[in-house]
C-alpha cells in the first residue's frame, strides 16, 4: 500500500490573469519552474469529436507566453506567433534568451531575452523532450515516430549545438558500447554534469557524462520521469501517473507514494476528480491521472490545473 508524501505548495495558477491557454510546465537547468501558456486557441478539447480536432488543429496560436517563476520574481514575457508554429510544446533558456520548440515537425525558435526572433532551427519530428544546459547545449529526445521517421531523431537522444549543429547521437555510443538502441525514449534528465536516460524496449538507466557512457543500472520498472538525490530516485511510472516511486541504488529498496498536499489531500487530476475515489481497478488507475510531473536534476515537480507543487528536498 502507497504512503502519503508530502508535497509544498509553490504556485496556484489563478494568480496569472491571462487570455492564454496553459500548455505544461518545464525546468529551468537552475532548477526553477517555467510555465509555456499559448493566446488565441482554444483549450484542447477533452472528449474529441472530429469537428472539434480539425477546428483546434486549423486554429494558429496568435502568441506563446513564457512565465518564468524565479527565485527572486515571477517574470513574463510575451512572444508573438509569425504563424509557422502551430503545436508549441516546450520552452527552455538558451544563454541569456529562451527557446521554443514544436514537439511535431521540430521547429524551434531561439529569442533573445526580451522575445525577438534570433533563428530558427530543425531539431526534427516527434520530439518527446528538450532539455538545455548553461553552456547552450541542447539535449533532444524522441518517441517512435522520431526514432523510425528517418529524420535526426532515428537515433532516439541527440545533441545540438546553439546552431543546429548535431555534436552527439546516442545511436553510435550504442553501437560502440554495446548498448541497446533506443525505440521510445521515455524519460530525460540533464543535468549540470550528467545526462540520465531510460527507454523503450529493455529500459535501461543510462547515465552519461562527457558524451561517454558512465554507468548503466536496472531500475525496478519503466520510467516517465525522475529525478535523482544523494542515490535516490523517486520517479513515476510511464502509465500510471497515480503514484511517486522511490528507488535506492545501494539498497535496491523500492518504496511507493500517494501523494498529498499540505492539508493532507489527494491531488486532484485534470478532470478535477480524485483519483482514489474512482480508482477501482488496474483499468482506472491507467485512465486517471491526478497530477502531472516535471522533473530536472534534483528537482521534482507535480502539477495540477489548479496548482503547482514541489517535491520537498
Amino acid at each position: 500500500m502507497a504512503e502519503p508524501l508530502s508535497v509544498r505548495e509553490i504556485f496556484q495558477f489563478k494568480e496569472l490573469s491571462l487570455d492564454a491557454t496553459f500548455i505544461k510546465v518545464s525546468v529551468h537547468w537552475n532548477g526553477d519552474p517555467m510555465l509555456l501558456y499559448e493566446e488565441g486557441r482554444p483549450p484542447f478539447p477533452r472528449n474529441p469529436v472530429l469537428n472539434e480536432l480539425q477546428d483546434w488543429y486549423r486554429t494558429v496560436p496568435k502568441a506563446h507566453h513564457i512565465v518564468h517563476l524565479a527565485r527572486e520574481g515571477m517574470r513574463h514575457l510575451r512572444i508573438t506567433n509569425d504563424g509557422s508554429s502551430r503545436i508549441t510544446s516546450f520552452v527552455q533558456p538558451l544563454s541569456d534568451g529562451w527557446l521554443l520548440v514544436d514537439g511535431r515537425k521540430g521547429r524551434a525558435r531561439i529569442l533573445d531575452s526580451e522575445g525577438v526572433l534570433l533563428n530558427t532551427l530543425d531539431l526534427g519530428d516527434a520530439i518527446k523532450d528538450v532539455q538545455t544546459t548553461g553552456d547552450g547545449l541542447i539535449w533532444v529526445s524522441y518517441f517512435d515516430e522520431g526514432v523510425f521517421g528517418g529524420g535526426p531523431g532515428k537515433d532516439g537522444l541527440v545533441c545540438f549545438d546553439s546552431t543546429g549543429r548535431s555534436i552527439f547521437r546516442y545511436g553510435e555510443l550504442a553501437l560502440s558500447a554495446k548498448l541497446p538502441f533506443i525505440d521510445d525514449c521515455y524519460a530525460l534528465n540533464v543535468c549540470e554534469d550528467r545526462v540520465w536516460l531510460c527507454y523503450y524496449s529493455e529500459f535501461p538507466l543510462i547515465c552519461l557524462k562527457d558524451f561517454q557512457l558512465e554507468g548503466r543500472t536496472e531500475p525496478p520498472s519503466a520510467m516517465g520521469t525522475f529525478a535523482i538525490r544523494d542515490g535516490v530516485m523517486f520517479y513515476t511510472r510511464p502509465y500510471r501517473v497515480s503514484t511517486i516511486h522511490s528507488f535506492e541504488f545501494t539498497g535496491k529498496r523500492e518504496q511507493e507514494f500517494d501523494p498529498v498536499d499540505e492539508g493532507g489531500f489527494f491531488l486532484k487530476d485534470f478532470q478535477g476528480r480524485n483519483y482514489a475515489r474512482f480508482a477501482s481497478d488496474e483499468e482506472s488507475l491507467k485512465r486517471y491521472k491526478p497530477f502531472r510531473v516535471v522533473a530536472r536534476d534534483q528537482r521534482l515537480y507535480l502539477y495540477t490545473e489548479q496548482t503547482l507543487y514541489e517535491l520537498p528536498r
